[in-house]
């Protein structure tokens, strides 16, 4: 972790030189804190529990943050690793509130909560940060740039080849990133919600994110927030995204249920700014 401090700047060394030298506790000591949490009517004693099970367990939020910040970086939209460790430590509060010694330590039972949430994090910054069919977009570009000192025609055709979409929304997303103007109801030109995949959703292909667990709590916990949209708006989201047999084109969607496309496209776009809304809204209450 100490070649980590100079990368993520004073407020994270600040941070690391308070709990750096936090003890960790023994299997007896989590037993008599859990057995007060659980069994306490003392509400200081209660604080004061679950206050040194967290106090003991920072560095181990640290420790997925930076996993995590190595995963999501995209252009300019990556969170802040201070940002990543405060979305840990609502998971960590979460885990020491919810405790029971028998079932193990603590660091077991703490580190689902944690990823949890910085799951969540991640899932909520692609959807509300960045336009989420944008998001192969900028990371191509974000490549491309690391090698080149400037792109030519030819690499923005590669790159709307590759993304089905046109040079000029290319254009149109590399100039906005660098002006970090790009947010979920950014209006794209000449491009239709209709082309959107699951995997834009969820992630670039290239992100490289962390494990098939975080992947498959990505996957279950949009699932969820799926399930609750109008009927209407979950039908279509299930044939665009998430239909085994092969994602359906907004056309095709619109022929099967015997609406028009029109109102695919509407409804899409609906419930997409809905499942923001319900995604910042849990946030605020965990």
């Amino acid at each position: 972790m100490k070649n980590s401090n100079k990368t993520f700047g004073d407020d994270f060394n600040r941070y690391m030189s308070t709990i750096r030298n936090i003890p960790l506790l023994s299997l007896e000591e989590e037993r008599i804190l859990s057995e007060i949490i659980m069994t306490s009517n003392d509400n200081i004693a209660v604080h004061n529990a679950i206050n040194k099970l967290i106090s003991s367990n920072l560095l181990l939020v640290v420790k997925f943050a930076i996993q995590y910040h190595k995963s999501i970086s995209i252009g300019d939209f990556e969170l802040s690793i201070m940002d990543l460790i405060s979305e840990g430590n609502l998971g960590l509060l979460y885990a020491a509130k919810k405790f029971d010694h028998k079932k193990g330590r603590f660091s077991g039972y703490a580190s689902h909560w944690i990823k949890r949430h910085l799951t969540r994090a991640r899932l909520s910054n692609m959807m509300i940060s960045v336009p989420i069919n944008y998001i192969n977009i900028i990371q191509a570009i974000v490549n491309l740039e690391k090698t080149k000192e400037k792109l030519e025609d030819s690499d923005f055709e590669d790159i709307a080849l590759k993304n089905d979409c046109s040079v000029k929304l290319v254009h149109f997303i590399m100039q906005s990133n660098k002006n970090k103007v790009l947010s979920f109801d950014s209006v794209a030109p000449n491009e239709d919600i209709c082309s959107l995949t699951y995997s834009d959703i969820l992630a670039s292909p290239e992100s490289n994110y962390q494990e098939d667990y975080d992947n498959k709590e990505t996957r279950e916990y949009l699932i969820r927030k799926i399930g609750q949209l109008k009927p209407m708006e979950r039908e279509i989201i299930k044939h665009r995204f998430l239909d085994k047999k092969g994602s359906l084109t907004c056309l095709q969607i619109a022929d099967k249920m015997g609406i028009s496309k029109q109102r695919v496209h509407a409804v899409l776009v609906l419930a997409l700014k809905k499942l923001k809304k319900k995604i910042n809204k849990e946030k605020l209450k965990i």
